[in-house]
């Protein structure tokens, strides 16, 4: 095979020259590899023979949007371009002024729209963006399918069952009868968020199209077209269209029903709420070249997203592969986050991440969670602040919040580390439904392309640092996952990847019903440290307020630790502890460590560097007693030591 070319400003021209018009070219290319850039650039340069271009990005209208970028950056290379707004965004603006906005001027001119813009522009369905059917140019930045398709799920109003009983009442009729049907039975695939929420149920497939087929006659396209207008659909003619096909291809191959339609309940499973639902490509006409933007294009997609359509793919150097590292322990679970363990979990998590940026200091994170764990008022939000405020950081300063399926192809968070918190999800109503629309009658290619779907977005978002582009030091990207699972979710694009553990900087023990211990103990041990430098015996550990373990010696020990504790620095771990516990950072950390040299005691001292020991105690026991040290020399020196200190008491003085 002849080696994969590296993508430059050449390689760009020649492609904008050969392509013709209705062909697709899409342009493959890591993220942050130039494809934006560079293309503006040769479009630049073929100015003002190249007098009309439309170009189009996920979204324009925020002054940090990928239209934005693409507008600014054509001004700076001496080239109009301007941004036709919507009418949500300019509620003042007249429709003639709405109007203008997409006519061409007489000058060489760019036209930056949104990807929804493309289907109004190249879509059937009359709209004043059609004007950019003029561009010698189209260019979609990023892959653009889901603003492509007809949703009724985005209709100004739901086609609810009871009020198309008005237009088309045997349709209406045959539905409600099925609606009622699958309410009482069950028939239906049912939504739901992680914790068990319903958030509604759909009816489609064979049980949709028998239901039609019963209203007879009155199943024709010009009824149909005056039922959705009535109604207030805005393509009621595509739909009408695509409805009478999927019928009589019904009624032609009962055994492959197409699965764009369907009975759908937004929300309660009531006979009131089911509506209609359409999920339908509407045919897009160009008559220019078009070239896309996207880092992780297949074939398969691309050609269902035009079909019929001449679609060529463009592979560049894939560059380094992209080192994910796994780490379980990160995770933020959405179950049970207001039980003690998980709130317990989500503080470690939090003092992992301020750690972690600590010690990475001046290398800024940015986390990836959904989009409610970044809203201030959650807890995570509090807990990660409180945790970054003890290491003297702040949220937007050295580490920055971001959240899935938001911010593909901008580079504002080059070079920072990346921590994705959680995996991404892809809604199960966009793989039953959104995905109809372009595999209308396979559910199992819906599957695979929801897989490499979920695959892309989340490389996509994992490169947001730009860890290609950056050697000292070298962004980390963190994937809160095991190996095994990371290796699931990224299948499609594994050859892209190479994975390894992630060294933690905390104790994180699995399945603790108590996780932050270890580090209140370790912390405390820490300063303890200074004070015993041969070692620690298990018995002077048992008097911190965190130990639940009891001996002969405990009371004593309490009060040598008190007054130990009163001539440290008020910010001491020892001082907040014993004299402010209440805003001491391990306040909420439950008490454990009952059993003698227990097993976490014993790892927390292993971390610090120091062995467990047996040395000849005091007591009637002669009991050997548990010390944490180098080696045994330390350990029975550490014991005098600790000995000799503690306060005289009723306990110490029947000592022999």
């Amino acid at each position: 095979m002849p080696p994969i070319p590296t993508l430059d400003r050449l390689h760009l021209e020649r492609i904008v020259t050969l392509a013709r018009p209705g062909e697709i070219h899409v342009i493959v290319a890591p993220p942050g590899s130039g494809k934006s850039t560079l293309l503006r650039e040769v479009i630049a340069k073929r100015t003002p023979t190249l007098e009309r271009v439309a170009w189009a990005t996920p979204t324009i209208t925020q002054d940090d949007s990928l239209g934005a970028e693409a507008q600014e950056h054509f001004n700076s290379l001496k080239v109009t371009a301007t941004r036709p707004r919507a009418r949500n965004s300019t509620p003042t603006l007249s429709d003639a002024a709405f109007a203008a906005q997409f006519t061409w001027g007489g000058a060489a001119e760019v036209k930056v729209i949104s990807h929804i813009r493309v289907r109004h522009a190249f879509g059937p369905t009359a709209h004043p963006a059609q004007v950019l059917q003029q561009a010698q140019l189209l260019v979609i930045d990023e892959d653009p399918a889901a603003p492509l398709l007809l949703s009724s799920h985005h209709a100004q109003q739901p086609i609810r069952l009871d009020k198309l009983s008005h237009h088309l009442p045997a349709l209406s009729r045959e539905l409600m009868i099925i609606a009622d049907i699958a309410e009482q039975h069950a028939l239906f695939h049912r939504f739901q968020t992680l914790t068990g929420t319903a958030t509604g149920a759909g009816v489609q497939g064979d049980v949709f199209w028998k239901a039609s087929g019963r209203a007879g006659a009155e199943l024709t396209e010009a009824n149909i077209v005056r039922a959705l207008s009535a109604l207030g659909v805005a393509d009621a003619t595509v739909v009408a269209q695509t409805f009478m096909h999927d019928l009589g291809a019904y009624h032609h191959d009962p055994a492959r029903p197409s699965e764009r339609f369907g009975i759908d309940w937004p929300k309660s499973l009531s006979s009131e709420e089911a509506t209609l639902r359409y999920n339908i490509l509407p045919p897009l006409t160009f008559r220019q070249p078009v070239l896309i933007l996207d880092a992780y294009a297949s074939q398969g997609h691309y050609e269902a997203l035009f079909p019929g359509q001449s679609v060529t793919l463009h592979h560049f150097d894939p560059g380094r592969l992209l080192d994910v590292q796994c780490a379980p322990q990160l995770r933020l679970h959405e179950l049970r986050e207001h039980t003690n363990v998980q709130v317990q979990g989500r503080k470690q998590i939090a003092e992992e991440i301020s750690e972690l940026a600590r010690t990475r200091a001046p290398q800024q994170q940015l986390l990836l969670t959904p989009k409610r764990l970044r809203e201030p008022h959650s807890s995570w939000h509090r807990y990660l602040t409180d945790a970054l405020a003890v290491q003297k950081l702040a949220l937007g300063s050295e580490v920055h919040l971001g959240h899935w399926l938001s911010g593909r192809g901008n580079n504002t968070h080059s070079g920072r580390d990346v921590l994705a918190l959680t995996p991404p999800l892809l809604n199960r109503r966009h793989i039953q439904y959104t995905l109809t629309g372009l595999y209308p009658y396979d559910p199992s290619t819906r599957e695979q392309a929801a897989a490499h779907l979920l695959s892309a977005e989340a490389l996509q978002m994992l490169h947001r640092g730009r860890q290609h582009l950056h050697s000292a030091p070298r962004p980390l990207v963190v994937l809160a996952l095991g190996e095994a699972d990371a290796r699931q979710l990224l299948e499609p694009h594994k050859d892209a990847v190479n994975f390894s553990p992630y060294p933690p900087l905390k104790h994180f023990k699995r399945y603790s019903k108590n996780p932050r211990w270890f580090d209140a103990l370790q912390a405390l041990a820490r300063e303890l440290r200074t004070h015993f430098p041969h070692g620690l015996p298990s018995s002077l550990l048992r008097g911190l307020p965190i130990h639940t373990g009891k001996d002969m010696f405990t009371p004593a020990t309490r009060l040598l630790l008190e007054d130990l504790s009163r001539s440290q620095a008020v910010t001491t771990h020892l001082h907040q502890a014993f004299h402010n516990p209440g805003t001491w950072v391990y306040r909420d950390v439950k008490p454990s460590g009952s059993s003698h040299g227990n097993e976490m005691e014993r790892e927390a001292m292993l971390a610090l560097g120091f062995e467990k020991f047996n040395v000849t105690g005091h007591g009637r026991s002669g009991k050997g007693r548990v010390v944490y040290a180098h080696n045994l020399t330390s350990a029975e020196s550490a014991w005098a030591d600790y000995y000799s200190r503690l306060p005289v008491t009723s306990a110490t003085m029947k000592l022999p």
